[in-house]
């Protein structure tokens, strides 16, 4: 039980990174605004 949340934690955390990321390239593209 402990071990899918943890998994859970882990998978959302790579999510809003990679979210993060994506915002971060199109701000240097210029088509982030």
């Amino acid at each position: 039980m402990l071990k899918g949340t943890e998994k859970e934690k882990k998978k959302k955390k790579r999510e809003k990174e990679r979210e993060r990321e994506k915002k971060g390239r199109e701000k240097c593209d210029g088509t982030g605004f």
